[in-house]
């Protein structure tokens, strides 16, 4: 405010003395005089500020008493840093502190309202003194967050707990200097108790609902999920299932009253529709039911609980059933209990009362929530009155424990019913703690007490959800083990006791391991699991065995879940049995495999012999007709041998998924030609026709070519062997869409049709022909003999190249089609074309050295080898065979694998270890076929492998590629 005297703004009062003036209200309408701006002496300017000891026209305004009067907490300081003195206090702030006028006006904030001594974690002065220095630094408001700071309580001589919400406001004047600082606070307390203990509730309901959701489905009783109001079935366990009698696939997603028609009208409706209305818990005993069981209506009773299902917010979205059948029980007595529901409304606050003693136990001050909380009035409530709003059949225990920790003085705890003022009994928590002055006179007891039914309830749910889960280790077939992360075993079912062979008390001890209780080979196995424990919170299921204490072992199968950061479920499932007879089965097919392998090799033996002396005696004479004809048919049978030991390793190769396709570029219509060029003597040797139709464009496919020669061969074969004198067979090859749905939809296909006029096949041969070891049941077909395999393997193989196979046939003597569908390639763009055969240079003499420990087929190659102008020596072992090949210096080496002492692979490594045997070319020749030998071979340092009996073109492409020279 301007003095009349035109002085600026805001200046001190004209005495000297006394605070700065006060900004206050807002200024009315200013004027100004004629003579050079002063003010008259009867009319005055306001400007913002009104200063209590300026003498003014206008009638005075008792600012401070105003101040005094207002509904909040405040204090008017000023911005003395460090002291910070009161010059002002609102009566409410005097009120809520405890506190009188005079004794804190001119004091420091800090000396006026001090920390409590005792509690080493009060800040309070430390929080407020920072925040006004702020103020007094930047002026600005500052906002101080929610901040606990205990007021010392003169009748109850000690510190009550105290949290407030406080803003610091600077009071500037129109210079901007810094006059006062307003502090004013809200009284939070009750918000910030209640909410903790909210909190605390809210947390323990949300951990007991996750236990009881994780053990629900392993629940040895009868259990079902019922969701939304028409009682849609979300989850029932095996037991539930098998009293409803019904498969899980015709009551889940169904409503309750459609799944099982027969339960309504016997009062379920009404039940479910209760519960889910009200959101409160049914028990029934014995009830009643009919229901449909076995083909019949039968009279049951039940033992159930209905308990509502709440979402995280609180509604109710379903039901959960848990029934225990009693029929027996309850014919026997004929006796039906119902059970009794209790309310648990919820209330919208948890009060805090406070409440004190004299040293006799007589209550002398209880603060207004009790009063507010129990509908007592003072005068019912002191000396021992508040016994009266605890319930009947507390009063007593109440009485005793208050009696006797105020003798002892010692802190105590209670937990008791207390009556509100609606008449209700609520759970409770009553707190005392003793109190005494600084000499150490006991002055009486002090405490709390708050509501905490929400919790008590919350706790017994938690007592049941553990009663659960002892029901579950109760299972006698399923191990459960629970367990810390660490890997120490806290407990166990009996049925894990009794497949481990420990006793119970040692799991209970905490004494046993994971790893004490794992072989070392199962180590890792273990370790994953844990890792799959902490990154996902449960482990896939997976297989081990345990070490029982006797050192014997068994097999477990083993899935589990985290509970919680330091419990962890295991159950476990005792296989040793399946375990057993899966080795056994192993071991027959191992046993199986190495018998075909070895009749394998034992059969191509003396077929390499008969193969090359045919080719003796073919070069030997040609001119006699007879024997040529002769030996074409012995050459015939010969390769039909070798087709089915080929065709009985590959069926065994395939159905244990042994058979690894090389697939390229092939073009299905040279190779059909190819396999039709190598069967045409056949037919033509049976007088039989055989009839090509090709396709005018290539068609491009993406295959194993050996394979797919394989096929062809197998079904003309077929073709062969099922058609009469003078049959016929027509091949032809196609392009077409491919089906509309499967991994080839979209593209197109190539169809091999091979047709005949043969004895045809029955309806149900048309799928049963491709099955292993079927043939077709005609005398012709006992005439020509066969495993019935090469049908199999022919759907086998095309089924690995992504297509499949049909058999067409109007019916028996009406001949048969077989018709091959195989996915081409998107495009043929870039496609390398085949590249041509190279005709085979004639020897010159060229040294060659046999090692095989069969000295007929030794014999018989090295003539053949001879009759084409090789000069071939033969060895029956290897060790002569690599001292022969040091002595004659042989440009190849055909080495047999099976022999004694060195087989064909040490033999081949000690020649590659040589000098010499650098350059070598070296060939194996084997009896064992198939991927793995031919590894073998190529790692022992082979350039090829051969399998008996010997394909001599094969064997002469080979040699063709040594250089000239011996």
């Amino acid at each position: 405010m301007n003095r009349e005297t035109g002085g600026a703004q805001g200046s001190p009062n004209p005495t000297g003395k006394g605070p700065p003036c006060a900004p206050l209200t807002p200024p009315p309408a200013s004027s100004t005089s004629s003579n050079g701006g002063k003010q008259s002496s009867s009319k005055l300017a306001y400007s913002g500020s009104y200063c209590l000891d300026t003498a003014m026209s206008l009638p005075p305004f008792d600012a401070f008493s105003a101040f005094n009067a207002l509904p909040g907490n405040y204090l008017v300081l000023l911005p003395d840093a460090p002291t910070f003195t009161i010059v002002g206090v609102s009566d409410a702030y005097l009120q809520a502190t405890y506190t009188r006028r005079e004794s804190i006006l001119g004091k420091g904030v800090f000396v006026a309202m001090t920390d409590d001594v005792t509690n080493p974690f009060a800040n309070g002065v430390a929080n407020l003194s920072a925040s006004l220095h702020r103020v007094v630094d930047q002026k600005r408001p500052h906002r101080m967050d929610t901040q606990r700071y205990d007021v010392f309580h003169p009748d109850l001589n000690l510190f009550v707990p105290k949290y407030w919400e406080s803003l610091n406001h600077p009071v500037l004047t129109e210079d901007g200097q810094l006059r006062y600082i307003i502090h004013s606070v809200v009284d939070v307390t009750q918000q910030v108790l209640l909410e903790e203990e909210n909190q605390r509730t809210r947390q323990h309901l949300t951990e007991s609902e996750d236990r009881f959701r994780r053990t629900l489905q392993q629940a040895p009783v009868a259990m079902a999920l019922l969701q939304g109001p028409q009682f849609i079935i979300a989850l029932a366990n095996e037991r539930m299932l098998e009293y409803w009698d019904r498969s899980s696939l015709k009551v889940i997603g169904q409503p309750l009253f459609e799944a099982m028609p027969e339960a309504r009208n016997q009062g379920f409706e009404s039940l479910l529709t209760g519960v889910y209305a009200t959101g409160q818990r049914r028990v029934v005993s014995e009830r009643s039911v009919r229901l449909e069981r076995h083909g019949q209506l039968e009279q049951t009773y039940l033992d159930f609980v209905l308990e509502p299902f709440r979402e995280p917010n609180g509604v109710v979205s379903g039901i959960t059933v848990v029934c225990v059948e009693v029929t027996d029980q309850v014919r026997a007595r004929q006796k039906i209990q119902e059970s009794e529901a209790y309310s648990r409304q919820l209330t919208d606050t948890l009060p805090a009362m406070l409440w004190t003693t004299e040293p006799d136990g007589n209550c002398n001050y209880l603060n207004r929530q009790w009063y507010d909380y129990t509908g007592q009035h003072p005068a019912q409530a002191q000396g021992f009155g508040w016994l009266a709003a605890v319930h009947p059949d507390d009063q007593s225990l109440a009485e005793k424990r208050f009696l006797e920790a105020n003798q002892d003085r010692v802190a105590f705890a209670l937990h008791f019913r207390l009556r509100r003022s609606d008449g209700r009994y609520r759970w409770v928590i009553d707190r005392g703690s003793p109190r005494f002055d600084a000499q150490g006179q006991y002055l009486g007891m002090i405490g709390t007490v708050i509501d905490v039914h929400e919790q008590k309830l919350a706790e017994q749910q938690l007592r049941d959800s553990e009663q659960r889960s002892q029901r579950i280790l109760s299972i006698s077939t399923v191990g459960v083990v629970y367990f810390e992360e660490k890997g120490n075993i806290r407990d166990a079912n009996e049925a894990f006791v009794r497949m481990s062979g420990y006793n119970k008390e040692i799991f209970v001890d905490g004494h046993l391991t994971w790893d004490y209780l794992t072989p070392p080979e199962f180590q890792d196995v273990t370790l994953h699991a844990q890792a799959e424990y902490r990154a996902k919170g449960e482990n896939t299921p997976y297989e081990k065995q345990l070490i029982r204490p006797d050192g014997s072992r068994w097999w477990g199968l083993f899935a589990g879940k985290r509970l919680s950061p330091e419990d962890n479920v295991e159950f476990v499932l005792d296989i040793t049995p399946s375990k057993q007879a899966e080795q056994a089965l192993k071991a027959a097919d191992r046993r199986k495999d190495e018998f075909l392998a070895m009749l394998a090799h034992e059969l191509r033996n003396p077929l390499a012999n008969i193969r090359l002396g045919m080719d003796i005696l073919h070069s030997t004479d040609k001119a006699d007709p007879v024997a040529g004809q002769t030996l074409g048919l012995i050459r015939g049978q010969v390769d039909q041998l070798v087709r089915l030991v080929d065709d009985l390793l590959d069926v065994s190769r395939i159905s244990r998924g042994k058979i690894q396709l090389r697939p390229e570029r092939v073009e299905l219509g040279a190779l059909v030609a190819g396999a039709l060029a190598a069967m045409r003597p056949q037919y033509q040797a049976q007088g039989k026709g055989l009839h090509f139709t090709p396709w005018p464009t290539p068609l491009w496919l993406k295959g194993d070519a050996i394979r797919l020669s394989q096929v062809v061969t197998n079904l003309l074969s077929n073709g062969l062997r099922y058609t009469r004198e003078q049959g016929q067979v027509w091949v032809s090859l196609e392009q077409q869409n491919g089906p509309s749905v499967g991994p080839a939809t979209g593209r197109q296909e190539a169809v091999l049709r091979i047709r005949d006029n043969g004895i045809g096949l029955s309806a149900d041969q048309l799928t049963e022909i491709f099955e292993l070891f079927v043939q077709v049941d005609t005398s012709l077909a006992r005439q020509q003999g066969g495993l019935g395999i090469g049908l199999t393997l022919v759907q086998q193989l095309v089924e690995m190249h992504g297509g499949r196979v049909e058999a067409q046939s109007r019916g028996l003597g009406q001949g048969s089609a077989f018709l091959v569908f195989l996915p081409l390639l998107a495009t043929a763009d870039h496609v390398t074309p085949p590249e041509q055969g190279v005709a085979l240079s004639q020897p010159t003499g060229q040294r060659i050295l046999v090692i095989d420990d069969n000295t007929g087929f030794a014999l018989m190659l090295k003539q053949a080898l001879q009759r084409r102008g090789f000069e071939v020596y033969t060895r029956s072992n290897g060790r002569e065979g690599i001292e022969a090949a040091e002595a004659l210096a042989p440009r190849a080496i055909l080495c047999d694998i099976g022999m004694p002492e060195l087989d064909g692979y040490q033999t081949a490594r000690l020649l590659r270890e040589q000098s010499w045997g650098q350059s070598l070319m070296l060939i194996a020749i084997s009896g064992y076929g198939g991927a793995e030998g031919k590894r073998r071979a190529h790692e022992a340092g082979f350039d090829a492998h051969l399998t008996k009996p010997v394909d001599l073109t094969a064997l002469l492409e080979l040699l063709a590629s040594l250089p000239a020279g011996t």
